[in-house]
């Protein structure tokens, strides 16, 4: 039996309710995706910071020591930069180096403790065992906006070694 040609097709309210359909299902998922997306961010840049000291670290052994990793600009939440301190003053200066990163968003938080006290002007200094010279356990924590555990923290010991602390609090 075939249908009439008048009987082919969506009617417009099949069509409205597969489209609030759709619409519901979008709000659901939008916000949770969202969260992936800060998640992903907050892991990928954790990685890249872990990858900038080991960087620093195995250049130090390569090159006998004296290899520093300070903050970028002013502070750390700028980023971090790996130099050698060529002229031995102790402080950055235009070619000395090495590799750079930059924290690229606004939303993301990168501090700095040695032991327990917080420190915006970090130097690191490695030496020629990759070893930090530190007197105490210094603490990369990266956040973004939301509250809750969803930070992650690196921890760098006076061995050089570096231990990553997943879902660490944020403040927000």
């Amino acid at each position: 039996m075939n249908k009439p040609l008048n009987q082919l097709g969506f009617t417009l309210v099949e069509l409205m309710v597969v489209i609030a359909v759709l619409g519901i299902i979008a709000a659901v998922a939008v916000p949770s995706f969202r969260s992936v997306i800060q998640d992903y961010r907050i892991v990928t840049t954790t990685d890249e910071i872990n990858s900038t000291l080991q960087f620093a670290r195995a250049e130090a052994v390569r090159l006998g020591g004296g290899v520093r990793v300070g903050g970028v600009g002013s502070d750390v939440a700028n980023g971090l930069r790996v130099w050698v301190d060529e002229n031995g003053n102790n402080s950055y200066d235009s070619g000395e180096e090495l590799r750079v990163f930059n924290v690229e968003s606004a939303n993301l938080a990168l501090t700095a403790e040695v032991g327990a006290t917080g420190t915006a002007n970090l130097q690191l200094v490695f030496n020629a065992r990759g070893e930090t010279g530190l007197a105490d356990t210094l603490t990369l924590g990266l956040c973004d906006e939301r509250t809750g555990n969803h930070g992650r923290q690196l921890e760098m010991l006076v061995s050089g070694s570096v231990r990553l602390l997943k879902n660490t609090a944020c403040t927000g």
